[in-house]
């Protein structure tokens, strides 16, 4: 029986490694790449740095008019430029839109020639054009680049004779350049995140069957790991020492020494899927939103309309170059935010009163003039705080004394970004209920940025922390962060590639004899 159980064990972990060392190997060596490249992408402070200056002097038709003209339901709102002209660039559930505010009609997309031009104006304001810029084609499927934005397709690809390689894609669903590429950033992709995530456009493009394949796999290497670091104990425990000799020594050697951490990166990659209905989201519920903006924002836009908004664009030049206003809702009131170049952020407010329109500062308005400006994070702490309240709910079994506030002005060990977009202060408001449920509030416009529960906070130390390493005694120390990640890889790559050698000379055999 324990011969049958030795056996399996070592059959199992040997093909098991002949199956799947090599993308092992890869894991760890694309892991790497990672820490420093990750998919082209178009971040949103270079997109607001690129972006035209906001002008709304042709915006004539309101908010509501045109949405109510598309046939569209609206989630959130921003007002932008697209290709010179003011347009709502409006997202729900039919997806992302943009309706132009000179016209109210849906923008209809681009010619090649205005895609082009388009494109080069995104480049002149960074004064990175040096070079012809030749329109390619229209993607109506994705690329290998694009499978994260398919919403917004179909684009058009542009090409760029910088010596670079540049490629610059602009949607016709959102009007406005919505990924750059280059040569060195397509490189580091494919040696990165697409082996790391199998995000080969073939596969990915299958998203169910990606799903399947990513998840498997991921299970089939902690069984090649867990069967492998079995049998090393048993090894050891039988004869004291490193039973093997030439390669599979330091296969034994490294796995027993790096094997623990091979298991928590496949066990946290594997997390990061959500297998089985292992869900940790951290985003708040339709409900619990509607408590802070006092419901849809559908239902307030009658109170906005194209003057509101361009006299509120003429008070925030004062402070701010504006490249686009974010319109949200906060206790039932309309907030308009005015967005600059480097994500700068000035606050308007807009409230029904009878005729009349009230803004932030309570002085009433007729309906010809905007709000007055609110300074940047003003619509007070207690006022905030009272709303908050009432995201606890008689079904989380919490009194109303039961709650805990905190006002953070750095990130704590769930809230918290590396690249410093996330926006502070924020309120934390931590709830006595049964999940210790706690919710992230921007101080400027009182939206819940981030929800947590006792699982989403389970799941950020089984897949950030064990994944990446983010503990803060460590990860917020570089390079210390660097050296301990890249030194663990080296050793995961050592346990791989040391299987590598006498695995390939087993394969080699078997297959010599089965052909004899």
């Amino acid at each position: 029986m324990r011969r049958r159980i030795r056996r399996t064990l070592v059959g199992t972990h040997r093909w098991l490694g002949i199956a799947l060392g090599l993308f092992v190997a890869i894991w760890f060596v694309s892991g790497v790449v990672m820490m420093y490249h990750r998919m082209p992408e178009l971040d949103d402070i270079e997109r607001l740095r690129r972006a035209p200056p906001l002008d709304l002097e042709r915006a004539h038709v309101d908010p509501l008019v045109a949405i109510h003209g598309a046939e569209v339901e609206v989630d959130s709102l921003r007002v932008v430029s697209v290709a010179g002209r003011p347009a709502y660039d409006v997202r729900g559930p039919a997806g992302r839109l943009a309706l132009m505010a000179d016209t109210g009609e849906p923008f209809g997309g681009f010619a090649p020639n205005d895609a082009v031009a388009v494109a080069r104006d995104f480049l002149l304001s960074a004064e990175s054009l040096v070079g012809e810029v030749e329109w390619m084609d229209v993607l109506r499927e994705p690329d290998q680049w694009t499978l994260q934005a398919r919403a917004l397709l179909p684009m058009h690809r542009i090409a760029v004779d910088d010596g670079r390689g540049t490629v610059v894609y602009v949607s016709d669903r959102s009007g406005r350049v919505e990924l750059t590429t280059d040569s060195r950033a397509r490189l580091w992709g494919m040696v990165g995140a697409v082996p790391h995530w199998l995000y080969f456009r073939p596969l990915r493009a299958q998203s169910a069957f990606w799903y399947e394949v990513v998840v498997w796999l991921s299970v089939a290497g902690l069984v090649l790991t867990l069967t492998g670091i079995a049998w090393g104990v048993v090894v050891w425990l039988r004869k004291r020492r490193i039973g093997y000799s030439g390669w599979l020594y330091w296969h034994q050697l490294a796995g027993l020494v790096f094997g623990g951490v091979t298991v928590t990166w496949l066990f946290s990659g594997l997390l990061s899927m959500e297998p089985w209905g292992w869900s940790s989201s951290t985003s708040p519920s339709r409900a619990e939103r509607e408590v802070m903006s006092g419901g849809p924002l559908h239902s307030s836009l009658s109170v906005l309309s194209a003057a509101h908004l361009r006299a509120v664009l003429e008070q925030a030049r004062h402070e701010i170059a504006v490249k686009e206003l974010d319109v949200s809702r906060f206790g039932g009131r309309v907030l308009v935010v005015a967005r600059g170049v480097d994500g700068e952020r000035e606050l308007f407010g807009l409230t029904a009163s009878g005729e009349s329109t009230e803004s932030l500062d309570g002085v009433a308005h007729d309906g010809s003039v905007a709000a007055s400006a609110v300074e940047p994070g003003r619509l007070g702490k207690r006022e905030i705080e009272d709303l908050a309240v009432g995201l606890s709910p008689d079904s989380l079994g919490a009194e109303p004394g039961e709650v805990d506030v905190l006002w953070l002005s750095e990130y704590d060990s769930y809230y918290r970004d590396r690249t410093g977009g996330l926006p502070l202060p924020v309120l934390r408001m931590t709830f006595a209920d049964a999940e210790r449920t706690a919710f992230y509030v921007d101080s400027l416009t009182g939206r819940i940025l981030r929800k947590e529960t006792r699982r989403s906070r389970l799941n950020r130390w089984l897949y950030s922390g064990l994944h990446s390493w983010d503990f803060p005694f460590l990860h917020d120390r570089r390079p210390l962060w660097d050296l301990v990640v890249i030194g663990l890889s080296l050793g995961g790559l050592a346990v791989a590639i040391s299987s590598a050698v006498p695995g390939w000379r087993r394969l080699r055999g078997k297959l010599g004899r089965l052909s004899r």
